[in-house]
């Protein structure tokens, strides 16, 4: 249990992203019992927003990086498996959405990547040199924000593993639209 008897006044709000649960039928995990496990380790005023594990929690811990490791540890011991968790603060997210660099246009997605910590600079160099014309890698604070021609003929290189995979840090994807949803309920 990570929280002791605290009003919700005196605690922060935080975005949790899960990566890889309910995708193709893997790791499965029902919001439900996703929710009742966030409470149970002491977090308040939880709520999850569809299926692909995004969860938005107050808690008085001020250190991403121990929530994030707690509730790693916790979603083993209740569901079986090991699943990467991003978090940011109510704050990151809202900035993070304020510094996307992209247009938003007809045939183009947004999309932004959250990193669980900042890249060497070799290593966000070579990511933004792979941008052609239908995609475009950005690098910020522990995130890429992506923007995808969605009607071009060939297929972008974007997927859920490239960008983990060329930085080789744990990494999470969301689209611009869930991310605003999030925003909007946090």
């Amino acid at each position: 249990m990570l929280v002791h008897a605290l009003s919700p006044n005196d605690m922060k709000t935080y975005i949790a992203l899960l990566r890889g649960i309910n995708v193709g039928g893997h790791r499965k995990i029902r919001m439900a019992e996703l929710r009742e496990m966030f409470s149970g380790m002491g977090l308040a005023d939880v709520q999850t927003y569809i299926q692909s594990g995004n969860v938005i929690f107050k808690s008085p811990d001020r250190h991403e990086a121990g929530l994030a490791a707690a509730i790693q540890h916790e979603i083993a011991d209740t569901f079986g498996y090991r699943v990467p968790v991003i978090i940011r603060t109510k704050a990151d997210f809202e900035r993070t959405v304020e510094r996307y660099p992209f247009e938003e246009k007809e045939g183009w997605r947004g999309y932004i990547t959250f990193l669980s910590d900042q890249p060497s600079s070799k290593k966000q160099e070579e990511l933004e040199a792979l941008s052609t014309e239908i995609e475009t890698f950005c690098m910020g604070p522990r995130v890429v924000y992506v923007h995808v021609n969605k009607q071009a003929a060939e297929k972008p290189l974007f997927s859920s593993n490239f960008i983990q995979q060329r930085l080789n840090i744990p990494s999470t994807n969301r689209n611009l639209h869930t991310i605003r949803k999030l925003l909007a309920l946090a």
